[in-house]
């Protein structure tokens, strides 16, 4: 929930949402609650918290109520790795279609909860992770074709 706003229906299911991370803070001392973090893993992919329909008080397609569990919790060093995931494609119409998804706006979705799903829902989620798009390196001394160039 953010700071000073009062508790309403629609910010507290935005915080009992399944989706919600939390990570321990560096440096916390043992025991201490871990606190929500920055992204939320939806079924669509990574997404910022703050493009959560929730967030803006609308209703998400994908919204499951936690109850009085706590949220996920990931280690501190996955956070960097979420941030690079969503960073991949982030505001580009590709993730604003995923967003969309989530609200029941678009092409292909029926507007209930598994929107998204099937055939169409494929290619909503998040883009397929690439080791490395430069050449590997040639090591010339132990490369015969390479020493005869």
């Amino acid at each position: 929930m953010l700071p000073g706003v009062a508790a309403t229906d629609e910010s507290s299911r935005f915080d009992r949402c399944r989706c919600v991370l939390a990570a321990a803070l560096e440096g916390a001392p043992v025991g201490a609650p871990p606190t929500p973090i920055a992204y939320r893993r939806c079924p669509v992919g990574v997404i910022a918290d703050v493009d959560c329909p929730e967030y803006a008080g609308a209703r998400c397609n994908y919204f499951v109520d936690r109850g009085l569990h706590a949220p996920d919790v990931i280690p501190r060093t996955e956070v960097p790795l979420l941030a690079a995931e969503l960073a991949a494609d982030y505001l580009t119409p590709r993730y604003r279609r995923r967003i969309a998804a989530l609200r029941g706006v678009g092409a292909g979705c029926g507007g209930g909860a598994g929107c998204g799903g099937g055939v169409a829902g494929a290619a909503l989620g998040p883009p397929p992770r690439v080791a490395s798009s430069a050449a590997p390196p040639v090591n010339v001394p132990a490369d015969p074709v390479g020493r005869s160039r």
